[in-house]
């Protein structure tokens, strides 16, 4: 009994001196609009909202991209030259935790953890009039990332802001490949690391 009364009393106290650190009186809710790749073109859709002083939680949708091309190959024999069409388009989702250090009236520095699913959808389509029809190389893969946001937040106008951020992760990708021409299916995973221009993530956002 002694021990529950402990214990309870140094929750209380925990949860008190966390507490007691948030002297806003305003809760901040932002809204974000975030591109992390040009090509093809990739955006994510990010909310937060303050929790205590200086820490927010966010919730996203991130790698959210399409692209469709057709394109005909160069043919070095003379024949005619054949229709190559891609198609690729991706979605995902991220939730995670954002500490924020002030800097001056205009700048804050921020950093924090995260996680993310994504799915990434890919097909390639030849029309080569030598092989008996046409042949579409097909990919779909899930991953899964930890990440560390690092960056900096400029606030342009009161309900104005730019940031720009460093997301690097570590992730975990797996996923089935396959051809129309053939009925076997090839299954893929790996991990890896990435610190890259890829993972900068570049927002604009508004403030309530």
């Amino acid at each position: 009994m002694k021990t529950r009364i402990i214990f309870s009393a140094m929750l209380f106290l925990t949860c008190s001196t966390i507490f007691a650190q948030d002297t806003t009186n305003t809760r901040f809710k932002e809204y974000y609009l975030s591109f992390s790749n040009f090509s093809p073109l990739s955006t994510r859709l990010t909310y937060k909202w303050q929790v205590i002083n200086r820490t927010f939680f966010k919730l996203g949708l991130i790698d959210l991209s399409y692209s469709a091309r057709t394109s005909h190959t160069s043919q070095t024999n003379g024949s005619d030259p054949f229709p190559v069409s891609t198609k690729y388009y991706s979605v995902g989702f991220q939730l995670g935790v954002e500490f924020r250090h002030g800097l001056n009236k205009q700048f804050t520095f921020f950093h924090g953890p995260g996680l993310s699913a994504s799915y990434y959808h890919n097909e390639n389509k030849t029309m080569d009039p030598s092989q008996t029809g046409p042949n579409t190389i097909f990919s779909e893969s899930y991953g899964a990332g930890l990440i560390y946001a690092i960056g900096f937040l400029l606030q342009v106008r009161p309900h104005f802001l730019f940031s720009a951020e460093l997301n690097p992760s570590v992730n975990y990708t797996m996923g089935i490949s396959s051809s129309s021409l053939n009925t076997a299916k090839s299954k893929f995973d790996h991990t890896n690391v990435n610190v890259s221009s890829n993972f900068v993530v570049l927002s604009v956002g508004y403030r309530l």
